[in-house]
């Protein structure tokens, strides 16, 4: 430097002033090299010797980790040798590896020595989970969501999988109900690196608002369209739809929003794809009707009638008037909806008519109409019987019918078939059968009909009389006598005022002035018949009956009686009957002279009845006038069996006469078998037991009534 400096001085070129220019220039630019030949000897100082990227990254900062000082004008520079041969690494982006760092002089260009060596090392994460959506919605009706279940890649080995909610572990990851964030993350459990992580948001369901909460609606139309009423119809891959409200039992949603009915509906949005609704409550739309009001329906009658024949009433047919569009023609019986009005019954009663709304029972005519269901007109007759009194043939009905209502006429009909009755001045005998009929309404009073019968009536009085002698005297009962006739009234009338409406009439203990003519009159229905009977009992006949009596003795009955004076008498004929009314012959006692003192008489009834048995005598004198006795009777007890059979027995059966009507019969052999037997009855007290068949010899017949037994041997031959 100071040769540099006496060369510089000692040359005459230079100009002085200059000169001290060059002198300062020369002096800095030596102690510069002396300087920069200072750093060639300088080392960098390492904070440590082991380096990693703390698992961000996949290169370090080796720059960070130098303590020392970067000298002036000098490059810090990073080789992966320690010769520094080749390229520098770019110590801000270090991947693995060894590395020395070197402070370098560009200007001597030289290199300090070496570092000591840093390891560097790249530590690796696994990728973040993989979850199948990063949005899940709190829905209708759920209850918790899984996230457990989003992630659809496999955990590494040495790894769990985690979910972080605030910062906080989520410690039941597979049931979440909580809105916000959630972090999936895979957590090394070796100290190693930990995943990046995967958000999952839960968030509440879109809510749709609606643009009104009330529809009103023509009660005719019946249906609003419900279009563009949920603002906006879609979000977020949510769709809306509408259901009825409360919704109940999982309905489905409105298929067509374009038409719906009046009532409350609630608004949702839909997620197809995830089967999410919003969360309720949902908007409520109200669908009501203007309650429009229509004319009531009109009828073409307001009263109907049930006829003869009909099964069943169509009750619509009766509205003359147009069921108005978007209406229900209904009928109502005392509040209730009448079902099926074509096939009404046909009972009596009053129907409401009305037209209601399709679509809305609110929606109904102004009023409703009265339809009267009633029993066609029913005849009434002011007689069941008419009588045809012979010789006539014919009745006339005319009248017998009540007068019909209006629209109706009245008919007879014969035993309620074929055609109405012509001529009703002059019908035969028969049933007939009273209706009204109308021919505009088709109609016939309901079965069953009034019947009238119409019989044919022949009556015949042909009164008879007969007296009888009172004991001794000659005193007389008259006894009056008619012809039974069915179903008949009797009218009698005689001499000395003398009336009576019995059949057959007594007078007992007559006077003179009772004889003479008497009138019966015989009525049945509206026939009568009418004839005289001469009475005359002024006779006296040649006999004197003094007593006539009649006693029970053992099994028989025994008839006495006693007379005095008999001049020109015939005979005795006794007679008997089972009810006093109907005689029948016993016994006859001829008289062959006149006597005059007292003679006694007596016959045996071998059969009575049990019970009353009555009897008379019939006098007859010798020109064939007779009279009766007066009737006598004896109560024949109970249980007294009398019977008598021919005996031996000649004929092919046993004739049996006994006093008991319903007798039971049995014939035994003598060694005690039984024969067959059988029998019939012949008259009151006269059975004939068959015989033909049996063999000779002795047999027992047995008779029975209640606890009384009797045996008769009879002998066969």
């Amino acid at each position: 430097m100071n040769k540099i400096l006496y060369f510089v001085d000692k040359c005459p070129q230079i100009n002085p002033a200059k000169l001290n220019v060059w002198k300062f220039i020369l002096i800095f630019s030596f102690f510069s090299q002396t300087i920069n030949a200072q750093i060639c000897t300088q080392t960098p100082i390492l904070s440590e010797v082991a380096i990693n990227n703390s698992c961000a990254g996949t290169t370090v900062n080796l720059n960070d980790i130098i303590t020392s000082s970067l000298p002036t004008n000098a490059q810090l520079l990073w080789y992966d040798n320690i010769a520094h041969t080749g390229i520098p690494i770019d110590g801000t982006a270090s991947p693995e590896g060894t590395y020395y760092a070197f402070y370098y002089d560009e200007i001597n260009d030289c290199h300090g020595p070496a570092s000591q060596p840093i390891v560097v090392s790249i530590l690796t994460a696994p990728s973040a989970p993989i979850v199948s959506t990063n949005t899940l919605y709190i829905c209708y009706g759920f209850a918790y969501h899984n996230l457990v279940s989003l992630v659809s890649s496999t955990t590494p080995s040495g790894y769990n999988l985690e979910w972080q909610f605030g910062g906080t572990t989520v410690p039941n990851p597979g049931a979440v109900i909580q809105v916000g964030t959630y972090s999936a993350q895979y957590v090394s459990n070796t100290g190693g690196c930990n995943s990046a992580v995967s958000d999952v948001e839960i968030v509440n369901a879109p809510y749709p608002t609606i643009s009104t909460t009330s529809v009103t609606i023509n009660c005719s139309i019946g249906t609003a369209d419900l279009t563009g009423i949920i603002t906006p119809s879609t979000i977020s891959g949510f769709e809306s739809q509408w259901f009825p409200s409360p919704s109940t039992s999982n309905p489905p949603p409105i298929s067509d929003i374009t038409n719906v009915a009046g009532g409350n509906y609630e608004a949702f949005y839909y997620n197809a794809s995830i089967g999410c609704y919003s969360i309720a409550p949902a908007p409520i739309l109200t669908i009501d009707y203007n309650n429009e009001i229509v004319d009531a329906p009109v009828l073409s009658e307001n009263l109907i009638y049930s006829c003869y024949g009909f099964t069943e009433h169509n009750l619509p047919q009766h509205v003359s008037s147009a069921t108005p569009t978007g209406y229900f023609l209904q009928f109502y019986q005392n509040g209730i909806l009448v079902t099926l009005p074509q096939e009404a019954p046909l009972d009596p009663k009053v129907y409401q008519v009305q037209y209601t709304s399709q679509f809305s029972p609110s929606c109904q005519s102004s009023t409703t109409v009265d339809l009267e269901v009633a029993l066609a007109p029913y005849p009434s007759i002011s007689t069941n019987v008419v009588n045809i009194c012979s010789p006539l043939t014919t009745a006339d009905l005319t009248d017998i019918i009540s007068t019909p209502p209006a629209g109706f006429n009245a008919e007879w009909y014969l035993n309620d078939t074929g055609a109405a009755i012509s001529e009703i001045t002059a019908v035969g005998e028969g049933v007939y059968h009273a209706y009204y009929w109308s021919a505009p309404l088709n109609c016939y009073s309901i079965s069953p009909a009034p019947m009238l019968k119409v019989e044919l009536i022949a009556v015949a009085s042909s009164p008879t009389g007969d007296c009888t002698r009172i004991g001794m005297t000659n005193d007389a009962e008259i006894s009056l006598l008619a012809a039974t006739v069915a179903n008949a009234n009797y009218a009698w009338s005689g001499p000395n005022g003398f009336t009576s409406i019995e059949q057959n009439p007594i007078i007992p203990y007559s006077t003179p002035d009772q004889n003479g003519l008497y009138t019966l009159e015989v009525t049945v229905g509206t026939c009568s018949d009418i004839n005289d009977v001469n009475i005359d009992c002024l006779t006296a006949l040649p006999i004197d009956l003094i007593s006539f009596d009649a006693k029970q003795i053992n099994e028989k009955n025994i008839i006495t009686w006693k007379t005095a004076n008999m001049k020109g008498f015939d005979s005795f004929q006794l007679e008997k009957s089972n009810e006093g009314l109907a005689f029948e012959y016993v016994n006859t006692i001829k008289i062959n002279e006149n006597k005059t003192e007292t003679q006694y008489f007596s016959v045996v009834d071998k059969f009575p009845k049990i019970g009353n048995n009555y009897y008379r005598l019939k006098m007859t004198n010798n020109d064939g006038t007779f009279s009766y006795s007066k009737i006598i009777s004896v109560n024949f007890e109970k249980g007294a069996i009398y019977f008598y059979a021919r005996n031996p027995v000649e004929s092919n059966s046993i004739e049996l006469k006994t006093n008991i009507s319903i007798p039971s019969f049995s014939l035994k052999s003598i060694n005690g078998q039984e024969a067959p037997i059988s029998f019939q009855k012949n008259d009151e007290n006269t059975f004939l037991i068959n015989s033909k068949n049996l063999p000779n010899g002795i047999y027992f017949l047995i008779i029975e009534n209640g606890g009384d037994k009797k045996i008769l041997k009879l002998l066969m031959k």
